[in-house]
């Protein structure tokens, strides 16, 4: 429980002869440890640099919203790419508070600085590939958002992507059941989301929004006194502390902040988190924002998928990646809908599960091969899903022929990829006790043992030529889900 500021003092009182504003120091940054040691963590830092992006390394989960870029000659819009990240780091911070030790930041180009907000560029600071004072910790979680604002024949558009990883870990699921185990990933790397059209009084809007949103108030209501959100450094904080601040309490759309570093609370108030649009909330009109939450809860679930908290965390994912298809169900999005659906899939089935779950899963996993057909990672965890569907039943053998085809066809739309390769090892080697125990003539939909032999010594030999990824890939595209 958090201490009372009196109870504080007189515990922890200070020699007389230090001064007050050493004490109010010494106060303020105790209240910050004891509110990190015994809550989760909710953080945010809007108005970031990009040359030296900024996260909190003890986060389980950063989003990280860069600007939409705009590459015409309003700037306006040029302006509107940069309130509209604003409006998403303090929306996501607000609906991301359930997953637990979670932070949102915003960053934002320097002067004449603008490709240091380059996703990639962002993305190698953050991972350390390239230097940088911050860095996501081996095994922590990032959402990286950023986006496009656009004309077309005289409409403007807003198009967003996203992409979530964990540094130095894989972005595959192991799903497993039995003694066998086959990998399984996502069907993209970076989402791209439908562009959402803006009209021209939806940019006034949006210009009154963030007014609101960039100012900390008083008391939760934008009647309150206000003041502009500090950028560089908060009024009272130390030279070069950040104007990161952490969340104490909430109250319906608005959340209490105090500055890290502050030397006193001059400077705590509230901002308006939820941002709404023509009378909706901002992701009505952005419905991708509930991808990019569940998004957050994946990644704080796959850190933990055996803990008290798993389940916790894995339904409350799911239902935010529902309420992202839900608002897709004319099918703008296959591939962002598909990787919702497989992500729910794999969630459920991760670690085990039962045959309850594996149907469900089954479920999932069908429904995003049918958006995205000819897409290799789909038909390998389809595959895979439909091998556990044999093996519970106990017939493994009976259309073993079919199944075999499925991870072969996901080979064949990936040649150089070894994880189709090691799933149909696996595959050949869990139909082999079967094989054995048959006497008679094998069906024509099923492997004899003889086929099966053949194939893993076939296999044997491809699996010598492709060669398995680097532990960290160095390529021109994000990491993957």
């Amino acid at each position: 429980m958090l201490l009372k500021p009196w109870l504080v003092l007189r515990t922890c009182a200070l020699p007389g002869e230090i001064d007050m504003r050493l004490k109010s120091s010494f106060l303020s940054m105790l209240l910050a440890m004891l509110f990190v040691a015994s809550h989760p963590a909710f953080a945010g830092a809007p108005h970031m640099d990009c040359s030296k992006p900024f996260i909190y390394p003890e986060s389980d989960v950063n989003t990280v919203v860069l600007p939409y870029s705009y590459a015409g000659g309003n700037q306006r819009l040029n302006e509107t790419g940069r309130r509209i990240s604003l409006l998403i780091q303090a929306d996501t911070l607000l609906h991301i508070m359930p997953y637990g030790r979670i932070a949102s930041v915003q960053l934002e180009p320097s002067p004449g600085a603008e490709a240091e907000c380059e996703p990639q560029v962002v993305l190698d600071k953050l991972l350390g590939r390239n230097p940088n004072y911050r860095e996501i910790k081996p095994g922590k979680g990032l959402v990286l958002i950023w986006g496009l604002l656009y004309e077309e024949g005289g409409d403007i558009f807003l198009k967003t992507f996203a992409t979530a990883l964990r540094r130095d870990a894989p972005d595959s699921a192991e799903l497993k059941f039995g003694k066998w185990t086959f990998v399984t990933s996502p069907s993209a790397r970076v989402v791209a989301f439908p562009p959402r059209k803006i009209s021209h009084s939806m940019l006034n809007e949006i210009e009154a929004k963030y007014s609101s949103a960039d100012r900390v108030y008083s008391d939760p209501s934008e009647d309150a006194q206000s003041r502009a959100l500090p950028r560089a450094n908060c009024p009272t904080c130390s030279p070069g502390e950040t104007q990161g601040y952490y969340v104490d309490r909430k109250q319906g759309d608005w959340l209490h902040v105090r500055w890290f570093g502050a030397n006193n609370d001059s400077d705590a108030g509230w901002i308006r988190a939820q941002a709404d649009l023509a009378g909706h909330s901002l992701d009505s009109f952005m419905p991708e924002l509930n991808f990019i939450r569940a998004s957050v809860g994946y990644l704080a679930f796959r850190m933990a998928p055996t803990s008290p908290e798993a389940p916790r965390l894995r339904d409350l994912a799911t239902a935010g990646f529902k309420q992202y298809l839900k608002s897709d169900e004319q099918g703008q999005a296959e591939v962002a809908s598909a990787v919702a659906l497989e992500l729910c899939g794999i969630m459920r089935v991760l670690g085990g599960g039962s045959p309850e779950n594996w149907n469900e899963a089954i479920g999932y996993f069908e429904t995003a091969h049918r958006l995205v057909p000819e897409n290799p990672e789909a038909r390998n965890v389809l595959a895979v899903g439909h091998i556990y569907q044999d093996w519970i039943a106990g017939t493994q053998l009976e259309r073993s022929k079919e199944r075999a085809q499925e991870l072969i066809d996901a080979t064949l739309l990936k040649p150089n990829d070894p994880v189709p390769v090691k799933n149909l090892a696996s595959y050949y080697q869990l139909l082999l006790p079967k094989a054995r125990e048959v006497t008679n003539e094998p069906s024509p939909k099923a492997l004899s043992l003889g086929d099966i032999q053949k194939r893993l010594e076939k296999i044997a030999v491809l699996r010598g030529k492709v060669k398995a990824p680097d532990k960290t890939p160095e390529e021109p595209s994000p990491s993957p889900y």
